[in-house]
């Protein structure tokens, strides 16, 4: 055992949850209460929490646990099993240990260092199990759910527009070679399995080829399922470049990463007519890839291949797969779109390091916290500290911080400007075909009020992404600021058929029902959100306002606390507005005001949003407040104002000031 493992690096004990380690003692505690665990499980917490900011490769963990000790796989995977039972953590929702691409291991949980005076620290000698004053004290007493902070939970902020980063994953390695590739066209039945239990299936788009990428199956267990991810990830890039076709997004399709599912059932769930699945398995230096393309209203393979590369082959590979696909689905097509299909091979090729370090940052970013997004930005840097050059990573930190200027609502809205812009930027100068860097731009264009600007971005990205669902969702939310909801109705319900099993794209088509004035569509839209997601906040917070829209004011309540419990505190601002204006019109004027007061002490001390104030002025304070708040809100460039834009219903819409203020805006007053 290493002789570092023994202290807490500077604290005296760690508090997550309901969770307390004191390594000094060697000892967890639970709700206070002892948890019996083994010494190297102990070991292992204690490694990750001190190295907390960053991943931990297995054998660095190998090394640090048992020394020179030669330690296998499957020991080590014990180990981590033990762990995460030990904090109430499992395999499948890493909330406090999360395992990166099968080959590293990083503590994902939010944690205090605690430092105990050390007359409150118990006495060695002491009873077992005695828990002393100080530890029982030291347990927050808000957990989140499950005992840790939860991944993709967070501080929400009331109406933004959330995104899943369809980022396009890029070339894995650059040598280059000819790949021995064994082609079969056949018609054979596909294998089925159990299905997977995911959420309500979309309806398949009409007129377009519709088609899903499965996650690859790793084979080799010494990591090969890192290789497998990113071929997925870069095949739904490949194939999501043609307008002909509509591409399943990453976020759905990896719902089924992992787990044994029918292919029919897959395909019905993500609403596609054929379904790309494979496997990559390792032999040596080379690889073999084998890829089927399966029509889904029969489960028959309608064509399958086997590739042998080297290792640094797999670019070519990539091309050679999504042009046979491509050529399957569409006979017909031209030699000038298989060009633009071999061009990104020249367009993506990087340093397989800055790659690397790249696919670990959008793992990251996918879970939307603000530390998840902080640790995003580090290995986004990691990646251009490699290849300063490598767009993909460039466009990573625009969108990074474009998600920490609207989801961390104590930061003023241009905290992040300056940063975001100056990235995205440069991720188009150095590839203006880069899509996501246009998507990160329009936002920007957007949050700084020119609209101009923003239009000519979204179109640029819709053109060059055309299946990527959070440009779709991005550009209908765009539309709320330009009055046009039936426009976001029509660009978010594209989003959700491209990204079906998605709660936030799921979430976001309710708003725009809402905004339709289709308040029973949107409370079922919600609904089923949440059924698919119990512990998405943010369905939560805006089905208590859809319920307000119904006169269900106890039901509205009851939503806008159970948005209140599944996010961490201290409660977002946004939040405690929206329960401020449940309990108003449930007749608990008073409960009301204590809201209302609680953002005005918080807004002396740090942001509080204009809009958040601006909802509960309207109704318990007055309505000079009222537009103080939205002017300040304006002026600050705050996101909320798109809500605020969107729905004719607010209590300032037909105000003379409201319209000045549009006008201030640049955006069309209408009457």
């Amino acid at each position: 055992m290493n002789d570092r493992l023994d202290s807490g690096a500077g604290a005296t004990a760690w508090a997550w949850a309901e969770y307390l380690l004191i390594p000094a003692q060697r000892r967890l505690l639970h709700r206070g209460e002892p948890v019996d665990v083994e010494d190297r499980t102990i070991d292992l917490l204690i490694l990750l929490l001190q190295h907390q900011e960053r991943a931990l490769d297995k054998q660095e963990v190998i090394t640090a646990i048992w020394g020179k000790r030669p330690v296998g796989d499957a020991t080590l995977r014990q180990l981590v099993f033990k762990a995460r039972r030990a904090v109430g953590d499992d395999g499948e929702h890493q909330h406090t240990i999360s395992t990166l691409y099968g080959r590293s291991l990083q503590w994902v949980a939010t944690v205090e260092a605690v430092f105990m005076p050390a007359s409150t620290e118990p006495d060695a000698a002491g009873a077992p199990g005695e828990v002393a004053p100080a530890e029982q004290a030291l347990v927050p007493e808000r957990p989140s759910p499950q005992g840790a902070r939860p991944r993709t939970r967070m501080p929400w902020l009331l109406a933004e527009v959330l995104v899943l980063l369809a980022v396009c994953a890029v070339a894995w390695w650059q040598h280059a070679s000819v790949p021995r590739q064994h082609a079969v066209v056949a018609k054979t039945p596909a294998p089925a399995a159990a299905p997977a239990k995911v959420a309500t299936p979309a309806v398949p788009a009409n007129g377009r080829v519709t088609v899903a990428v499965l996650p690859f199956l790793g084979m080799d267990r010494k990591g090969d399922s890192y290789l497998a991810d990113g071929l997925t990830e870069e095949l739904i890039t490949r194939l999501g470049s043609f307008r002909d076709l509509r591409v399943a997004a990453r976020t759905s399709s990896f719902v089924f990463r992992d787990k044994p599912v029918d292919i029919r059932e897959a395909a019905r769930q993500l609403g596609v007519a054929n379904v790309v699945e494979g496997s990559v398995q390792r032999s040596g230096d080379r690889l073999r890839i084998r890829v089927s393309l399966v029509g889904a209203k029969d489960g028959y393979q309608l064509w399958s291949a086997e590739y042998d590369p080297a290792a640094g082959d797999l670019l070519k590979v990539e091309d050679e797969i999504a042009a046979a696909v491509i050529k399957q689905l569409h006979p017909k097509l031209d030699a000038n779109a298989l060009a633009i299909l071999h061009g990104m091979q020249r367009r993506t090729a990087t340093n397989p390091a800055a790659h690397d370090f790249y696919l670990v940052g959008l793992q990251f970013l996918s879970r939307r916290t603000v530390p998840d997004i902080q640790q995003a930005l580090l290995y986004f840097r990691r990646a251009l500290q490699v290849d300063s050059g490598y767009a993909p990573a460039w466009s990573g930190v625009a969108t990074a911080y474009n998600l920490l200027r609207e989801h961390n609502s104590d930061k003023p809205p241009d905290t992040y400007y300056g940063e975001a812009l100056a990235a995205a930027q440069k991720a188009v100068a150095l590839d203006p075909q880069l899509g996501s860097a246009h998507l990160a731009l329009a936002l920007l264009h957007e949050a700084h009020w020119q609209w101009t600007q923003a239009e000519r971005e979204y179109a640029i990205a819709l053109r060059l992404d055309p299946s990527n669902p959070v440009a779709h969702q991005w550009y209908g939310a765009f539309q709320w600021y330009l009055q046009d909801p039936p426009k976001a109705l029509a660009e978010l319900r594209l989003a959700h058929d491209l990204d079906p099993l998605s709660p936030i794209t799921s979430t976001d088509l309710a708003r725009a029902l809402l905004f339709n004035n289709q308040v029973d569509a949107a409370i079922a839209q919600f609904q089923a959100t949440i059924k698919q997601d119990p512990g998405f906040a943010l369905a939560h917070l805006l089905l208590a306002q859809a319920y307000l829209g119904k006169g269900r004011e106890t039901d509205a309540v009851r939503e806008a606390r159970a948005a209140i419990a599944l996010v961490p505190a201290p409660t977002p601002s946004s939040y405690l507005s929206v329960y401020g204006i449940a309990l108003y019109f449930s007749g608990d004027k008073a409960g009301a005001r204590k809201q209302l007061q609680i953002l005005e002490a918080r807004s002396r001390q740090h942001y509080v949003s204009g809009v958040s104030l601006a909802l509960l002025q309207a109704q318990v304070g007055s309505r000079d407040e009222m537009f103080a708040s939205l002017a300040r809100a304006v002026a600050d460039h705050d996101a909320l104002m798109r809500p605020a834009v969107a729905s004719h219903d607010s209590p300032w819409y037909g105000d003379p000031r409201f319209k000045a203020l549009l006008v201030k805006m640049g955006l069309p007053v209408k009457h």
